[in-house]
């Protein structure tokens, strides 16, 4: 998985790019990235653009002017460091951060059912149908999930990753899909007890592969 975290300097300078391509339909010239982002000379934009390319949210073609081909253009920009996690292994403790979701400031709408947010996975619990430790997945709030969902549950005040499954009408398991056999399945009465399923993951970014369920 390629270094993707940006600099504020370097997610400016991308923005500028995304929306420059949407209102004009071609990448700015380097001229003009320069001016949105208030540098003086074109050539001060250079060193951002070969961070980009770097980290593989952009393609740069010799010799072009605007020879700037947008990579990953589904997918929002954010610092990883400012995003809650999601524990996928044992339930863990839902600090303030964790608890209160957040949506980041810039969201991709090519995801439908469109997300409400994304947290960091971490742990190996459900690395067999492809979200692995350090991916961002995606989460639209959903209290009443499909059989085979991949959901966010709480219970009393932690939190986990699992896949959603209802063996009986007041019965929920929160069941592992791991290659890591030390996980195991989390039963809830639902007659009993402090929980809810807080949201069903829709899509996942950064290296990780989707999937549309168990």
């Amino acid at each position: 998985m390629k270094g993707t975290r940006l600099t504020d300097r370097q997610h400016e300078v991308l923005q500028k790019i995304r929306e420059y391509v949407e209102r004009c339909g071609v990448p700015p010239s380097r001229t003009e990235l320069a001016q949105s982002v208030g540098l003086t000379f074109p050539t001060a934009v250079k060193t951002h653009l070969e961070a980009l390319e770097r980290k593989g949210w952009i393609e740069l073609k010799p010799g072009m002017d605007r020879g700037i081909v947008l990579l990953r253009e589904g997918t929002p920009v954010f610092d990883v460091s400012t995003l809650p996690t999601v524990p996928a292994g044992a339930p863990a403790l839902a600090d303030e951060t964790a608890a209160s979701f957040r949506v980041p400031g810039q969201l991709s709408k090519r995801i439908h059912p469109q997300a409400d947010f994304y947290v960091v996975v971490r742990g190996d619990s459900m690395d067999l149908v492809g979200y692995n430790s350090n991916d961002i997945v995606a989460v639209r709030r959903n209290p009443e999930p499909t059989e085979g969902d991949v959901v966010i549950a709480r219970i009393d005040r932690e939190i986990t990753l699992k896949c959603f499954h209802r063996p009986a009408p007041d019965r929920i398991e929160l069941q592992p899909r791991s290659s890591n056999g030390e996980h195991e399945t989390i039963v809830i009465d639902k007659t009993t007890g402090d929980w809810e399923i807080v949201g069903v993951v829709v899509g996942a970014m950064i290296g990780a592969r989707p999937t549309a369920g168990c």
